[in-house]
């Protein structure tokens, strides 16, 4: 999974989730995959996990990780986050 991101002015966090045909070949996987990162970030959204708001954020999925659960998820994207907001 990568992430790119952009700081700007103060606004509300936005992100977007990219899930290639190439690496996940079916539409209900990539669907599902796309409906786990968003629940999980919406979810650290309402727990103040992200702090940051102006964050403008790109989520890439390199491979299917459907069958991963929303808080297996959630952990490694909170692994991720946490190094993003050091820098």
């Amino acid at each position: 999974m990568t992430i790119i991101y952009t700081t700007t002015a103060p606004e509300q966090l936005k992100f977007a989730v990219i899930v290639p045909k190439k690496n996940v070949k079916t539409a209900v996987k990539r669907n599902r995959i796309k409906r786990i990162i968003r629940e999980a970030v919406h979810s650290m959204i309402k727990g103040n996990t992200i702090k940051s708001s102006n964050l403008h954020m790109i989520i890439r999925v390199k491979m299917d990780i459907s069958r991963m659960k929303s808080y297996e998820v959630k952990k490694i994207l909170e692994k991720i986050l946490e190094k993003i907001q050091k820098t």
